[in-house]
């Protein structure tokens, strides 16, 4: 998470879903469970590792989020 993001979490979601959309995360973490019980190669990686990031970044967001919300 960058310091801009730090402070305001909500930007974390914006980024994310401006790259990916709903579908696509289904998708590549679809694709992260089958890759994870298979031993093929797979082409598109890279945004395996993109998507995964993003989701990161939103569950430290969330969290942010929720002590944020649980302080007022």
């Amino acid at each position: 998470m960058s310091n801009e993001e730090y402070l305001n979490p909500i930007l974390v979601f914006h980024r994310a879903f401006a790259e990916y959309a709903v579908k696509d995360f289904d998708y590549y973490l679809a694709a992260i469970v089958s890759l994870s019980t298979n031993t093929n190669s797979y082409s598109d990686g890279a945004r395996i590792v993109a998507v995964y990031i993003h989701l990161v970044k939103m569950l430290d967001a969330a969290y942010l989020i929720q002590q944020k919300d649980n302080k007022t």
